[in-house]
């Protein structure tokens, strides 16, 4: 703070109490610090694969319905087939619905595979938002504690 005054002793009479001030500014930074690290819920939008082989088409209205147990039964027999274009997209589809089911470390591993089989920029993007997201969720629980 700064102030003036005809005297040092009337500029230091205007300025705010040294106490006060502390207790306003401790105030603010620990609102801030609390903003910072405070989990925040967002709504992430996944695209997934619905096209090429029937069984994907067939689990697009799963999905919709929210059956992605009836849409997983679907994808998981593509996972054994010999086109890598197939078994990427059932990885790709089975890693989203471990994301939903909230088990991250099957979801990165689903998601590697199909980096791999895939090959494209959706595939590893998505991988590389799953491991940010284990990341963040291991560190918050370091956080707390537990």
């Amino acid at each position: 703070w700064t102030e003036s005054g005809a005297t040092r002793n009337s500029a230091v009479a205007r300025l705010p109490d040294q106490r006060e001030t502390v207790i306003v500014v401790a105030g603010l930074a620990g609102d801030a610090y609390a903003r910072r690290i405070a989990p925040a819920y967002v709504t992430v939008v996944r695209g997934y694969y619905a096209k090429g082989h029937d069984a994907l088409k067939d689990a697009k209205a799963r999905v919709k319905a929210g059956d992605w147990a009836g849409a997983a039964a679907l994808w998981q027999p593509l996972v054994g087939s010999s086109d890598a274009k197939e078994r990427g997209r059932a990885q790709f589809n089975l890693a989203l619905q471990a994301e939903v089911a909230g088990d991250l470390d099957t979801a990165v591993e689903l998601a590697r595979g199909a980096a791999v089989d895939l090959d494209n920029g959706k595939a590893r993007d998505y991988l590389a938002a799953l491991e940010q997201r284990r990341n963040d969720a291991r560190r918050l629980q370091e956080q707390l504690g537990e």
